[in-house]
């Protein structure tokens, strides 16, 4: 009876272990899960980008660029606005990581002598 309860205990004892070394081996670096669903949700939504990024959201606005006459634009981070300039666009999400200004050829080639102006967000200062 004992020798069959230690070998039980023993089995369910190294079941154990190789399932905690599976999923440890399905973690990153930061402890944090990692699996497909993980990888495509990260490339839905950047997690690190010094512009922001490009996005399919419904913009707050549009900003139509007129040559010759726009100088800069001024957003407000966290603000998704669809951006104009002759045959060019983008919808954009200005989450910049605290870069206050920035060239629009950075995020819609062509757009040159344009500056983005990125204010802080009222919502989160404070």
């Amino acid at each position: 009876m004992k020798t069959t309860s230690i070998a039980a205990l023993s089995f369910l004892a190294c079941l154990s272990i190789s399932q905690t070394a599976a999923h440890a081996s399905e973690r990153n670096d930061r402890g944090a899960p990692t699996n497909q669903a993980d990888e495509r949700a990260n490339r839905q939504h950047p997690i690190a980008a010094p512009f922001g990024y490009a996005t399919n959201a419904t913009p707050e606005r549009v900003i139509t660029v007129v040559r010759g006459k726009t100088r800069h634009i001024n957003v407000t981070r966290l603000e998704s606005v669809r951006i104009i300039d002759g045959d060019s666009s983008v919808t954009w999400m200005f989450d910049t990581l605290g870069l206050p200004s920035f060239s629009l050829e950075k995020i819609l080639p062509g757009s040159t002598g344009i500056t983005v102006y990125v204010d802080e967000n009222p919502m989160y200062s404070g």
